[in-house]
């Protein structure tokens, strides 16, 4: 979702070395990743403190049904927020 749509555009603008190709491969063969389409579910747990981008990850992280080890990310703004898990 969000996530990899930000993926694609870093590939593209060359400021990631893979392509992404390559990395939904990765994601696809790899059963810890999940893809989640955006829905009311997510749009009502988006934490509103967040940026709309951080807020929908989060969001897929806390409505997931089982609960995630972690969402993989750096970004600053979700980290301090401590609402999941991160791994980085």
């Amino acid at each position: 979702m969000i996530a990899l749509a930000e993926i694609k555009n870093l590939a593209h603008k060359r400021r990631l070395a893979a392509t992404i190709e390559r990395v939904l491969t990765v994601i696809e063969a790899d059963g810890r990743c999940v893809i989640r389409t955006i829905d009311l579910e997510i749009i009502r747990a988006m934490p509103m403190e967040l940026d709309i981008h951080d807020a929908l990850i989060v969001g897929a992280a806390l409505t997931h049904v089982t609960p995630v080890d972690g969402v993989l990310t750096c970004d600053q703004d979700i980290i301090r927020a401590g609402l999941v898990p991160v791994i980085w």
